[in-house]
């Protein structure tokens, strides 16, 4: 009985450790960029309204431009800044980019989208007295601004429909599969089999072990 306890308390102990390595290897490969990881940790923390009124004096410049253009600063930011992935742009799975940092790649998600986009609007919202509040809503797989007018007005700037149930589950999962690049899904799998086949061996070996001293005794 001693033996089946011991055998038992290893297997809990190789698994935790399999768990612990899967975990690791994973964040690994999602956040290779550290500094990065730790700072978007930080930025969590403070939230997208805060980040979006990190102003310098470059989004005074871009809320200029936009003033001069005559459009709006979602329809001017939608038209100017490109979508690309946090990976594509920094190499990491998520990163909340600053105003300034949206501005300066000139490509960013739809975080980075809505930061610029609160931004913008909060610096002609204080110039022209606009009286407007805006907040960044965040969806499943979507991040939009809504802006309220003093009348009271809601718009929702680029919201996506989103469905309930099961269908969020599965769409949900989907869209986290499709952001990761190809080439980091094939490392996963292959760094995720050689984890947990090492774990079937090894377990394997402790039950041969223990049957062997079974038959033996």
């Amino acid at each position: 009985m001693t033996d089946k306890k011991s055998t038992y308390r290893s297997v809990a102990r190789e698994g935790l450790i399999a768990m612990s390595l899967s975990v690791a290897f994973f964040l690994v490969v999602l956040f290779p960029n550290v500094p990065l990881a730790i700072e978007q940790v930080n930025r969590q923390f403070m939230g997208e309204d805060k980040l979006a009124g990190v102003l310098t004096p470059g989004v005074y410049e871009y809320a200029d431009a936009v003033q001069r253009s005559g459009e709006t600063p979602d329809w001017f930011i939608g038209g100017r800044i490109k979508y690309a992935s946090d990976f594509d742009v920094w190499g990491n799975f998520d990163y909340w980019e600053t105003p300034q940092e949206v501005i300066d790649k000139g490509r960013t998600d739809c975080e980075g989208t809505a930061v610029l986009t609160k931004a913008v609007y909060g610096v002609i919202n204080q110039r022209k007295k606009l009286n407007l509040s805006t907040t960044i809503v965040s969806q499943q797989h979507h991040v939009y601004v809504e802006v309220k007018t003093p009348q009271n007005v809601t718009l929702s700037l680029y919201k996506m429909p989103e469905k309930s149930g099961f269908e969020k589950i599965i769409e949900g999962l989907s869209e986290f599969i499709d952001q990761i690049p190809f080439s980091r899904q094939a490392i996963l799998v292959a760094g995720l089999t050689v984890i947990w086949l090492n774990y079937a061996f090894h377990i394997r070996r402790l039950f041969k072990k223990q049957e062997k001293k079974k038959k033996e005794g």
